[in-house]
């Protein structure tokens, strides 16, 4: 039989008997986008220079341009993550009473 276990709170998880959630988290390098338009008033030069400068980037970049990770999680860790997938600890603003 598989093991599974949830990869947040390390609980073991019994297939046969309770709901395992996946995620997938993949990450793509972005590239930037020019609006329409812009490229109107770009001479032949300043293109090739923009292509090259932006190959070496692409070639810098190739081991960090795109992951993909994949975890388990318990039914309570999948609550949680859903509702806060990035995990973002909202601030709260206390006053004094003075």
């Amino acid at each position: 039989m598989i093991h599974y276990s949830c990869d947040r709170c390390n609980k073991s998880i019994n297939a046969r008997e309770e709901i395992r959630y996946v995620v997938r988290i993949e990450v793509q390098l972005a590239v930037g986008e020019r609006e329409n338009g812009e490229l109107d008033d770009v001479s032949l030069e300043e293109l090739e220079q923009m292509l090259g400068e932006f190959e070496d980037s692409v070639d810098e970049g190739l081991d960090e341009a795109a992951s993909e990770k994949t975890f388990d999680l318990c039914s309570r860790c999948y609550s949680e993550y859903i509702d806060n997938p990035l995990a973002i600890e909202t601030m709260g603003i206390g006053f004094s009473k003075n």
